[in-house]
C-alpha cells in the first residue's frame, strides 16, 4: 500500500514541569536509623546484608504502600538466605532468613522517624536485644510490615549493612518537622 500524502508537522518545544534541579531541591534525607548486630553469627549477618540489598533503592510511590515481604521476597536458600536463629512460637529455633526481622525493625523505625505511616506491623513474641520494647516489626511468610507514603512525592529507601551495623535512610520531599520516638513502659 503506497500512500504518498504530504503531512505537515509542527515541533513545539516546552520545558518540563520537573527537572533534575527541582528534584534535587525537593529531595532530602527524611530520617536515618541504625541497629547493631556485631555479636551475631556469620549466617545471621549474611541474611541481614542480603535482605538490606534486596530492599536498597526501593521506591514507595506517592500515596503508595510498601510490603516488606514483597520488597525483600521469600527467605529461601535458592535466593541466598541461610539458616540462623528465628523466634517461632516464643522459642529460638533455626530457620532460613534468621536476622531479616532486624532489617524490618530497622526499616520500621526509620519510616516512623521519616513521617511515613505504618499500616501493619507485628511484634515478636519475646523481647529482642537490638531495640527497646515495642520498637520491633516482626516479619514472616504469614506476617508482613506495610508502610504507607502519605506525601505527594516518591520516598526512597536506602540501606547499608556494614560488618556490624545496619543503616536505613529514608529520602523524599523535605519534611516540615522532625519526629522523635519515645518509649514508655506501662506494664
Amino acid at each position: 500500500f503506497d500512500d504518498r500524502r504530504k503531512v505537515e508537522m509542527f515541533i513545539i518545544e516546552s520545558e518540563p514541569e520537573i527537572n533534575i534541579d527541582i528534584l534535587m531541591e525537593r529531595t532530602a534525607k527524611r530520617s536515618v536509623f541504625s541497629t547493631n548486630f556485631s555479636t551475631s553469627p556469620i549466617s545471621r549477618k549474611s541474611n541481614i546484608a542480603l535482605a538490606a540489598r534486596y530492599l536498597n533503592g526501593y521506591i514507595i510511590e506517592p500515596k503508595g504502600t510498601m510490603s516488606f515481604n514483597e520488597a525483600v521476597g521469600p527467605r529461601t536458600p535458592l535466593r541466598g538466605f541461610q539458616k540462623a536463629n528465628i523466634i517461632y512460637q516464643g522459642e529460638m529455633v533455626q530457620g532460613y532468613g534468621g536476622g531479616v526481622c532486624q532489617v524490618s525493625s530497622t526499616v520500621y523505625n526509620a519510616c516512623i522517624l521519616g513521617g511515613l505511616e505504618i499500616v501493619k506491623a507485628s511484634r515478636h513474641s519475646r523481647i529482642i536485644p537490638y531495640l527497646p520494647p515495642s520498637r520491633d516489626a516482626m516479619v514472616s511468610a504469614s506476617s508482613d510490615l506495610l508502610i504507607y507514603n502519605p506525601t505527594e512525592y516518591p520516598v526512597y529507601i536506602i540501606t547499608k549493612a556494614t560488618q556490624n551495623e545496619l543503616f536505613i535512610a529514608v529520602y523524599g520531599q523535605k519534611p516540615e518537622y522532625e519526629l522523635k520516638i519515645s518509649n514508655r513502659i506501662v506494664k
